[in-house]
C-alpha cells in the first residue's frame, strides 16, 4: 500500500516515490540480471541496447511471459532452436516490476463454503468472479427449503455476501448465469431476481440443466466490477461509487474538498479545497491499489477559471514528474457549491 506525507509545502509518496525519480536514479535502485542460455543449435540471442536500457517499469509483453522470465521458441523445418531469457530483479525500496497476472481468493463465512475444490470467488484485474451459488444456509450447510423461490432468495443473499467480501455490490455485477433444474420456474425466479437488479440489470444467460449439485433447484454465478470504498475520503454525494476498479485501472469519481469526518468543506477558499480534494483523492487511490504517480488522466472542473493559476501551483506539487494527461474548464455549477472538483483514472496492473 502507498502512504503519503501531505502538507502545503508538497507531497511525498513514501512507498512509491521511485515513480518520481529520474531514469538514472531509478535504474540504480533496480539491479537487473539478464542471462541467455543456449541449447542445441541455438543462435546467439541479440539483446539490443534499447531493450537493456528500457525502464523496469516497462511491461514485458510476450507469449509465455511471467514476472520471473520469458521463454522464446523458434521452429524451422531444418532444426529446432531454443533460447531462454531469465530475468531477476531486486530493489532497495519498492520493486516496480510488471505484474503479468495477479489473482486473490475471496472467502467469507457469511456465505456457504464451496462444495468442491474451488473458491467462493476470485478477484483479478479489477473484477470479481463469483462461483455458482446455491440456496444453502451458511450456518447449517442445508438448503433453506425445497422451494425454488426460497432457494432463489437465499442464493442472492449468499451472493451479496460474497460480492461484499470481494469489494463489489449487486449494482456492480456485469454478467450472471442462472441455471435452473426446471425452466418452468423461470417466471418465479425472474420476479425475485429483478428485486436485486432493478436498474441497468447485468447481462445474463439462463437455461435448464440436466442436474445441479445437491439436487438444488437453482444455481447462479456472476462477474462483477470491484468497487473501491474508503472512510478516509468523503462518501459519494449521489448514487455512485468513490471509484471502480476494472481491467487494471481505477476510475475515480469527481472528488470534492470535503472533510471525511464531517462531510463539510474545509473552507470556502479554493486553495484549501484543492489541498483537501487532492488529499481525499490520494486516499481513494490508495484504497484502490494505486497512487498519485499511477494517475494517467485527470479532469479539473472549476467554478471560476480565474482560479486556474492557484490550482495549478498546488496540483503541480502532487504530480511533479511525468504529470498525467489533463482537461481543465470552468463549469456552470458544481455540487454543494464547491469551488473545484477533480476526477481521475489511474493504472494498477503495472506495479507490484
Amino acid at each position: 500500500m502507498s502512504s503519503w506525507e501531505v502538507d502545503k509545502g508538497g507531497v511525498k509518496d513514501t512507498t512509491r516515490e521511485s515513480c518520481a525519480l529520474n531514469p538514472i536514479s531509478h535504474r540504480r535502485e533496480s539491479e537487473m540480471t539478464w542471462s541467455v542460455m543456449r541449447s542445441i543449435n541455438a543462435p546467439t540471442l541479440d539483446l539490443s541496447a534499447s531493450l537493456l536500457r528500457s525502464s523496469t517499469r516497462t511491461p514485458l509483453v510476450a507469449a509465455g511471459a511471467t514476472s520471473t522470465g520469458v521463454s522464446i521458441f523458434r521452429m524451422s523445418s531444418s532444426s529446432l532452436r531454443f533460447a531462454s531469457l531469465s530475468v531477476s530483479a531486486s530493489a532497495s525500496d519498492d520493486n516496480h516490476l510488471p505484474i503479468i497476472c495477479k489473482k486473490e481468493v475471496v472467502s467469507t463465512d457469511k456465505a456457504p463454503p464451496a462444495v468442491g475444490p474451488y473458491s467462493q470467488a476470485i478477484k483479478a484485474n479489477g473484477f470479481v468472479f463469483v462461483s455458482g451459488v446455491l440456496g444453502l444456509v451458511p450456518e447449517t450447510g442445508e438448503f433453506i427449503s425445497d422451494d425454488v423461490e426460497d432457494q432463489t432468495y437465499q442464493v442472492l443473499k449468499n451472493m451479496g455476501q460474497i460480492l461484499k467480501a470481494g469489494g463489489a455490490k449487486y449494482c456492480s455485477v456485469v454478467k450472471t448465469t442462472i441455471m435452473l433444474a426446471d425452466l418452468a420456474d423461470f417466471k418465479k425466479v425472474n420476479e425475485i431476481y429483478g428485486k436485486y437488479f432493478p436498474d441497468a440489470p447485468p447481462a445474463r444467460s439462463t437455461y435448464q440443466v440436466a442436474a445441479l449439485p445437491l439436487n438444488a433447484k437453482i444455481e447462479i454465478d456472476c462477474i462483477a466490477k470491484e468497487v473501491v470504498s474508503t472512510d478516509k475520503a468523503p462518501p459519494a454525494v449521489g448514487p455512485y461509487s468513490q471509484a471502480i476498479k476494472a481491467n487494471g485501472f481505477v476510475f475515480v469519481s469527481g472528488v470534492l474538498g470535503l472533510i471525511p469526518e464531517t462531510g463539510e468543506f474545509i473552507s470556502d477558499d479554493v486553495e484549501d479545497q484543492t489541498y483537501q480534494l487532492l488529499k481525499n483523492m490520494g486516499e481513494i487511490l490508495k484504497a484502490g491499489g494505486a497512487s498519485y504517480c499511477a494517475v494517467v488522466k485527470t479532469t479539473i472542473m472549476l467554478a471560476d477559471l480565474a482560479d486556474f493559476k492557484k490550482v495549478n501551483d498546488i496540483y503541480g506539487k502532487y504530480f511533479r514528474n511525468d504529470p498525467p494527461a489533463r482537461s481543465t474548464y470552468q463549469v456552470a455549477a458544481l455540487p454543494l457549491k464547491a469551488k473545484i472538483e477533480i476526477d481521475c483514472i489511474a493504472v494498477t496492473s503495472l506495479y507490484a
